[in-house]
């Protein structure tokens, strides 16, 4: 069943991720937030520092909650996202509830404020941030966690870590919405452009297109006998 879900959320993850939008210079495809068409534009430091402050944020998330919680914490190297923040203390169900969500809220919590600003809404960081968030989130599941595992400490502490999923799941992708939305050019639903005409202008005379029978078999109605 685990397998399963994995394989849906891996399909959600990448056609969330991966989709066209029409601007002015024709179809645009943007990848996590991210247009692919104007890479050649970004500044990949900018880029690489906000993923590398995207992931930073969501351990000091873990860091901080343990701070206002008295407990002593460390970090150790972890395969899953460079480095993790745990505790050797006991925690009862709230606090690991809380701590599990801690990650999540503070990284993804950033980002909208990163977004709603316009000094730094259409930034290469803000891109970085964002993008890394959301990749984060839909592959975390599938993606090895040898110190721990958030969702898994939420449902330790008998919480429901599927809610967690759905919530957090919908606020990166509000975050990426908003990301494309301010490209320069962005336009949604797509818009027929002036120089191709729509299907529905003129008038369709059925003589123009070449047919396997005479013109004396078409009734009148579309020989426009009178």
């Amino acid at each position: 069943m685990k397998k399963k879900l994995i394989l849906f959320a891996s399909v959600i993850f990448f056609a969330s991720g991966f989709n066209t939008a029409y601007a002015k210079s024709g179809y645009e495809f943007y990848f996590f937030g991210i247009n692919v068409n104007h890479l050649k534009d970004a500044r990949p430091l900018m880029l690489v520092a906000g993923a590398l402050a995207s992931v930073a944020a969501h351990e000091a998330g873990h860091l901080l909650y343990l701070e206002s919680q008295g407990k002593r914490w460390d970090t150790q190297a972890s395969m899953s996202s460079g480095f993790a923040v745990q505790s050797q203390e006991g925690l009862n169900n709230e606090q690991l509830q809380l701590f599990g969500r801690s990650g999540f809220l503070l990284q993804t919590g950033i980002g909208t404020l990163l977004t709603l600003f316009p000094g730094t809404k259409n930034s290469d960081f803000t891109k970085g941030w964002v993008a890394m968030n959301s990749f984060q989130i839909w592959s975390y599941d599938a993606r090895a966690h040898d110190i721990g595992n958030d969702f898994e400490l939420i449902d330790k502490g008998n919480g429901e870590s599927d809610v967690d999923r759905v919530v957090m799941s919908l606020w990166s992708q509000y975050n990426l919405r908003v990301l494309k939305t301010a490209e320069p050019g962005y336009t949604y639903p797509p818009r027929v452009s002036s120089e191709v005409p729509a299907f529905s202008e003129g008038t369709l005379d059925v003589l123009e297109f070449p047919a396997p029978w005479g013109r004396d078999i078409l009734p009148a109605s579309f020989t426009n006998s009178p």
